[in-house]
């Protein structure tokens, strides 16, 4: 088991990049460069797990899993606002708890 983990933890680290920043503009730029690089020659209709998004842009898939969510938050709120019918009913659809606040009791 502990061998496995090693691994795991030696592919993440070996797909890091460790010339840029851990923070900062390089570091956003550096993970903004891997990830239109990866959008450049993504074949349609594949899907990439966290893991690799990460190896492309040179940062840990916790890293993409924020932006994700991040890049989610903002959808939601933009389809929202947005008070077109059609675009609020296919937010409801896919995102049911989009107009709900955490802690608010309906």
């Amino acid at each position: 088991m502990k061998a496995a983990s090693l691994k795991c933890r030696q592919g993440r680290h070996e797909c890091r990049d460790w010339s840029v920043p851990p923070q900062g503009p390089e570091k956003s730029a550096r993970v903004d460069l891997g990830i239109a690089c990866l959008h450049a020659v993504a074949l349609p209709g594949v899907r990439y797990t966290q893991e690799e998004i990460a190896a492309w842009a040179g940062c840990t898939h916790t890293a993409i899993m924020l932006i994700e969510q991040r890049a989610l938050r903002k959808l939601r709120a933009r389809l929202l606002f947005a008070r077109d019918p059609i675009l609020v009913e296919a937010a409801q659809h896919f995102f049911p708890d989009a107009g709900k606040r955490k802690g608010v009791a309906a």
